[in-house]
């Protein structure tokens, strides 16, 4: 029987395979972690539960709202994290590395003492991800329903009310609302660039007509004896008109030049 998990990455394997937060599976993440860190994820649930089981955008939204936008450290801990979780997973490791975490970012003094006090960090730590993939299939695909809704409008987009009627003028005439070219534009260019990294740039394709070498030689040689029977053909005209000529004795030299076609 095929293992199904045999063409799945690491990162794959780590986050769907097992739980998360499961106390009863020995691969889930609250089992990979320090005593010091699972009280501290305990910890920090207790006092914001809610924030605990959101979905990436609308977490960020949360701490945005409570003034605890994610920082660059915030960030790059969080992506360290979920790194560091994925290779406790493909090595099948007994704990999660957190001096290769904080490495480079913070102390693990730092990590313990301050960071992990606050439920807005750590849940936002351990928030997963989506993957580069993930990112790219749903931005490609927001994009092109973006440029769908661009061509079904009509050339004039009216303005209208909340009951959908559309609104005139002193004049009686419909208030035509402009479009933002600038903005489509771009809109345009990114869904472009997005296309490019996912599927990759359209390949152009060139017509090329090709001839055998022997069919080259034929057409030419056909070419090349039709120029000179026409070469032939000028110099009987001309010596039976030499041979016409007054005061000429019947005998003419007639200077010929072939010319070679091609």
């Amino acid at each position: 029987m095929v293992d199904n998990q045999a063409s799945l990455t690491p990162a794959q394997i780590g986050r769907n395979s097992v739980s998360l937060f499961d106390s009863e599976d020995p691969r889930s993440l609250i089992n990979l972690v320090s005593d010091t860190v699972r009280r501290a994820i305990q910890s920090a649930f207790e006092k914001e539960p809610l924030l605990f089981g959101m979905d990436e955008r609308t977490l960020l939204k949360t701490l945005r709202a409570k003034k605890s936008t994610p920082t660059i450290t915030d960030n790059r801990l969080r992506l360290n994290f979920w790194n560091q979780y994925d290779q406790t997973q493909a090595r099948n490791a007994q704990e999660m590395n957190f001096s290769a975490i904080v490495a480079g970012i913070c102390s693990r003094q730092f990590l313990y003492d301050h960071y992990l006090k606050r439920p807005e960090n750590v849940a936002w730590m351990l928030c997963m991800p989506s993957s580069y993939e993930t990112v790219l299939e749903e931005g490609l695909q927001f994009g092109l329903e973006q440029l769908r809704d661009v061509l079904a409008l009509d050339a004039n987009v009216y303005l209208t009310d909340a009951d959908g009627k559309v609104l005139k003028d002193e004049d009686g005439e419909p208030t035509i609302i402009g479009f933002n070219m600038k903005l489509l534009e771009m809109k345009a260019k990114i869904t472009e660039m997005i296309h490019v990294r996912l599927k990759g740039a359209v390949a152009s394709k060139q017509l090329t007509v090709h001839a055998s070498l022997g069919q080259v030689n034929k057409q030419t040689e056909a070419l090349t004896m039709d120029g000179l029977q026409q070469q032939l053909l000028e110099l009987e005209k001309r010596e039976k008109a030499a041979e016409h000529t007054p005061g000429s004795d019947g005998v003419k030299d007639v200077e010929a030049e072939i010319v070679s076609e091609g």
